[in-house]
């Protein structure tokens, strides 16, 4: 009896037990698992686009969606584990919480729950399931080469018993940690140790994508193409076999096997499934193009591309387009006008290259429209020296020929003006026009889109024409009163008096007269061969045009000035491209001609070195200049600035330095613009218009353009020699403040400034040159600041003796973050001038 009841109490025990694993598993394990897989179901719904440029991860991180099912997963697993926490399903629902909280980003909690279950005893497909999810989470967490010791150990100890899958699953993992790491040649050889071991095909595929892509970065080209052909056999998904594809071509290419790239392409053009990548496909047909040398062929695509009967719409592909096509133009054509056109196009439709490998597009357009603003002015002296050697005969017989061309072209523009006028746009229905007067008013001058339109509309049948009486009397009068002037200066020509498109503007009066005037532009002209040979030099890399042009220079031999210059330039052009004997002859040119300049000076420290391969300081400085001009940074004036400033002695400042001028002047006219944006929006905000806001008349009169006309007189003082000198005074003339009153000061009514910030905090923001931080160099710099009553900064002027530190040049540009307290100041004034000193280690 005594038995009996043993056993009954041991059955009931077990009973009880089972009874309890049932209810945890039907009231809360099983929904827990409907919650999750409904959450993961979310997650696989999302669309997956894939980025060919980065290596893709076999296994994604997680994405933004199912959190509410993830959220009920987790409470029914913590109700489980509160309220059954002898349940057979304790393992299963910490797993299962593990997970929930690894999909919802919260991987410092998913670790925790993964690491419990590790510490205890479970079967082992449980710790291998644990094992997979916890080196997932350290891929997510960035804990990558702790990731890395933790499956590697794991992988060296795996029990022989153990799936082979698995095992591949995590030797994946581990390939992972080092792709992020850019371990590329440990990754690859996980993922080909992991690739015998998968054979799941939704991680084949993805693996082999990966795959390719590791070797690609190493070189391994051929095997990279076997990897991307392998994916599309596993049935990965559209964007694994479109982008596997894509690659497989790429590389195809750069094993110079263009043709079967071009069949890759076409082959997916002709498929239905990629339409909407047709254009993209279509550009890159016609790069294939290009790169088998059919440049004719690719232009015409190009072109159809950009200007046929289906435009592109794409941005980015019209910005590609563009830069191909100034590829085409300054490699191929040589027509460096039309390059630029491109490349500043390319520029204005996108930020960033769209390939690693390409030049930024604005850094080519600001260089190919330097080359052309020199080529034309080039021209233009070219004109006026030869128009010095005409008689007054022949000069009269030149206008008369003019006169014969331009009456043709006045014609051709009345005969378009006459169909313009016969293709007028339709008049507006007059129920429609009615409606219009009624809300917009007489003329719809209530909408200023509506009449800007009727503006177009009237420009469009009678042109420029001005409101006023009699005009086209005016207008005949005038034209011939000017007639002789402006049909000159319409005219350039080039040194042997041919006829060359139009260029700068000729003024009659620029005509040399003299020896001196014909001396004077001949040493104008080998400035601007000078500089043409930067361009070609610094800017496009491009030294065989730059030793032309310096070479013209010294044969010229017109500009004592620009002559050693050009003659150390040929030197660095040779130690960069060679050949040797090249560098010893203009080295050895250099140093007879000219012994105690500073390009002699600079070549004995070189020591007479002549390896072409070896590095030196000038292609160092070299690179640095690019690295700036690419950068797009909005301080690159400031630091080509300091970089020239800091290398002055080198040939390459002046460039240098030049360039930094523009690069303020771009950045001081974008900031009016915007302040006259601004303006504009508050003075006379129009729902209706068209957002166009013109830029107002330059007033040269912010704390940009004082920055502007600061550097402008560095150039000179720092430079005296520089070849940009006839520019820079150009800009000093143009450039011009207008006089100010001197109005009231700080000291007429006791006031001093005060920095709102503390001058503590601000002098600590500035990035002082070196010596200043090193405390060799001590003292104060004392500016007079204009400042409005609540101590905005207005303008600013250095009153003490500027250095040659580069210390002013910091400080003001730090001076955009510069603020005053308001100033205690009773009566009605707009601003006031107060001096102020900055202490330089005090």
């Amino acid at each position: 009896m005594f038995l009996g009841g043993v056993l009954l109490s041991g059955c009931g025990k077990t009973l009880k037990s089972g009874w309890n694993d049932f209810k945890a598993y039907y009231n809360t394990f099983y929904n827990a698992k409907e919650y999750f897989n409904e959450g993961r179901q979310a997650i696989l719904d999302q669309s997956r686009s894939l980025n060919p440029d980065r290596p893709e991860r076999v296994y994604p991180a997680p994405v933004s969606a199912g959190r509410e099912s993830f959220g009920q997963a987790i409470a029914k697993c913590t109700r489980l584990l509160r309220h059954h926490p002898e349940s057979r399903w304790v393992d299963d629902a910490v797993l299962l919480m593990g997970k929930s909280y690894y999909y919802l980003e919260d991987y410092a909690t998913a670790m925790k729950w993964f690491e419990r279950l590790g510490n205890s005893d479970i079967s082992p497909p449980m710790r291998r399931q644990m094992i997979f999810w916890k080196g997932r989470t350290m891929l997510e967490m960035g804990t990558h080469s702790q990731g890395i010791r933790y499956l590697e150990d794991i992988l060296s100890q795996y029990p022989p018993e153990w799936p082979a899958e698995e095992r591949g699953k995590l030797q994946v993992l581990v390939a992972e940690h080092h792709t992020m790491l850019e371990h590329w040649k440990q990754a690859s050889d996980w993922l080909s140790a992991a690739l015998k071991n998968l054979s799941d095909r939704k991680v084949r595929g993805p693996a082999f994508f990966l795959y390719g892509q590791l070797l690609e970065r190493q070189g391994r080209l051929g095997e990279a193409s076997y990897a991307f052909g392998q994916v599309s056999s596993y049935y990965p998904g559209v964007e694994y076999e479109y982008w596997s594809q894509v690659k497989q071509a790429e590389v195809f290419r750069q094993l110079e096997n263009p043709g079967g790239a071009r069949s890759i392409y076409q082959q997916l053009l002709n498929n239905d499934k990629y339409v909407v990548r047709a254009e993209s496909l279509k550009v890159e047909i016609a790069r294939t193009l290009q790169m088998e040398g059919k440049t004719g062929e690719a232009e015409e695509r190009y072109r159809t591309l950009l200007y046929g009967n289906r435009p592109m719409e794409s941005r980015s592909l019209k910005a590609l387009v563009h830069y191909q096509l100034g590829q085409l133009n300054s490699e191929v054509y040589k027509n460096y006008e039309t390059a630029a056109a491109h490349f500043d196009t390319s520029a204005s439709l996108r930020e960033t290259p769209v390939e690693a490998s390409e030049e930024d597009a604005a850094v080519l357009a600001e260089a190919f429209g330097q080359y052309t603003d020199i080529k034309q002015s080039i021209q233009r002296i070219d004109s006026l020296l030869w128009m010095g050697t005409l008689t007054q005969e022949k000069q009269d017989s030149l206008i008369n020929r003019i006169r014969a061309a331009r009456r043709r072209k006045l014609l051709e523009q009345r005969e378009r003006s006459d169909e313009r006028i016969m293709n007028q746009p339709a008049l507006p229905d007059e129920a429609d026009s009615t409606n219009r007067s009624a809300i917009y008013g007489f003329l719809n001058h209530r909408s200023q889109r509506l009449v800007n339109q009727g503006k177009a509309e009237f420009r469009i049948i009678w042109g420029d024409r001005p409101l006023a009486d009699n005009w086209r009397r005016r207008e005949a009068v005038s034209q011939a009163t000017g007639q002789r002037a402006e049909e000159v200066q319409r005219l350039v020509f080039d040194g042997e008096g041919r006829e060359v498109p139009e260029g700068s503007p000729l003024d009659v009066d620029d005509i040399p007269r003299t020896t001196a005037e014909r001396d004077q532009l001949l040493a104008e002209r080998a400035s601007y061969y000078y500089q043409m040979g930067n361009v070609f030099f610094l800017d496009l890399n491009n030294a065989d045009s730059a030793r032309y042009y310096y070479q013209k220079v010294i044969h010229s031999n017109h500009n004592p000035t620009v002559l050693p210059r050009a003659m150390y330039a040929l030197t660095e052009v040779f130690r960069s491209a060679g050949p040797i004997d090249s560098l010893r002859h203009w080295r050895q040119q250099t140093l007879s001609a000219y012994p105690d300049s500073e390009y002699a000076r600079l070549l004995k420290k070189q020591n007479g070195k002549a390896i072409i391969s070896e590095p030196d300081s000038t292609q160092a400085l070299r690179r640095q200049f690019r690295l700036i001009e690419a950068s797009g940074d909005s301080l690159a004036g400031l630091r080509l600035r300091l970089l020239a400033l800091d290398h002055r002695s080198s040939a390459l400042a002046p460039h240098i330095h030049y360039r930094g001028i523009r690069r303020y002047i771009e950045q001081a006219r974008v900031f009016q613009w915007l302040d006259d944006l601004l303006e504009a929006s508050l003075v006379t905000p129009d729902a209706d218009s068209s957002g166009i806001i013109p830029l107002k008349e330059l007033r040269y009169t912010t704390t940009r353009w004082d920055s502007v006309q600061a550097v402008l007189s560095e150039h000179t003082s720092v430079f005296p020699d520089s070849p940009y000198y006839p520019d820079i005074k150009r800009l000093q003339s143009e450039i011009t403040v207008p006089d100010r009153l001197p109005g009231p000061t700080c000291d007429d009514y006791g006031v001093e400034l005060k920095v709102a910030q503390g001058l503590d905090n601000f002098l600590s923001s500035v990035a002082w040159p070196s010596k200043v931080r090193e405390g060799t160099v001590s003292g104060e710099i004392t500016y007079t600041f204009v400042v409005d009553k609540k101590g905005r900064v207005l303008s600013y002027e250095l009153t003490s003796p500027r250095t040659s530190l580069g210390i002013e040049e910091v400080l003001e540009a730090s001076f955009e973050e510069l603020r005053f307290e308001a100033i205690p100041v009773k009566e009605p004034v707009s601003e006031l001038r107060c001096r102020f000193s900055f202490p330089v280690n005090p």
